[in-house]
């Protein structure tokens, strides 16, 4: 059976490794300054949620010309600045470990992203929680681990990120890196693998994740974890499909 499912091919969470990603939740409850003249005064004021939004300003190039030497310097400001009341470090801690991986406006270093990447999971950052993750599973600057990877994938989905929730279910599907549970409980989580799995594919459909429609698709289509369905499978194939195409909210 877990020959077969590798054989699927099912799909994963991806991080985007050539962009900076949006600062997603990490200081929503910060003031939102209608101006870049007046996030630079809110940032100059030392506030590290300010900080990190025109961090992030500038490594995109939104309202302000793109400038990651800009960009690494307020990150770096606000990310030291340590955790306030209105949030901001753990994004900007995550944004540098993503500058340093990238090679974006600093010399590319792996170790030093990982440890950017640790500074903010430490927070738990869900952004960094997965990235480092996806690290773990590929092997990049440490040995390949799928213990490590699943670990990192369960805390980022229990912080609520779609992309942890659809690979958890892709390793369980698998049967991979369940040494991450304890030993007495590893030939159930194996046995139930499929199933678990998809329970986890349908909570990132439930928040609108394609991958993970897909892959709910295909477990209907092979009757794994699930009564076969075909009609169900059809279902989710075409969801998958619309979900593909609909253009993502600003």
């Amino acid at each position: 059976m877990y020959q077969l499912l590798a054989a699927l091919a099912l799909w994963t969470g991806e991080v985007d490794r050539g962009t900076l990603p949006q600062l997603a939740q990490a200081g929503a409850s910060a003031p939102k300054p209608d101006s870049v003249e007046a996030l630079v005064l809110l940032a100059e004021s030392g506030d590290p949620a300010a900080m990190t939004r025109l961090g992030v300003a500038y490594a995109k190039g939104v309202g302000v010309a793109r400038n990651p030497d800009e960009a690494t310097r307020w990150l770096r400001m606000a990310a030291n600045r340590g955790v306030g009341s209105n949030g901001g470090a753990p994004a900007a801690m995550y944004n540098m470990g993503q500058a340093y991986r990238l090679g974006d406006g600093v010399v590319q270093d792996t170790q030093e992203a990982l440890r950017w990447y640790g500074e903010a999971a430490m927070y738990g950052e869900p952004h960094a929680l997965f990235t480092l993750g996806v690290m773990a599973e590929d092997g990049e600057g440490q040995p390949k681990s799928d213990k490590d990877a699943l670990s990192w994938y369960l805390e980022a989905a229990s912080k609520g990120d779609v992309s942890a929730m659809v690979n958890v279910g892709t390793m369980l599907a698998a049967g991979r890196g369940i040494s991450v549970f304890p030993a007495d409980l590893q030939p159930s989580v194996k046995a139930q693998g499929p199933a678990m799995a998809a329970r986890w594919f349908r909570m990132a459909a439930d928040k609108d994740s394609p991958d993970a429609m897909f892959n709910l698709a295909v477990l209907y289509e092979h009757g794994l974890g699930v009564k076969k369905d075909l009609v169900q499978s059809r279902r989710w194939f075409d969801a998958a499909r619309e979900a593909k195409t609909v253009k993502p909210k600003p």
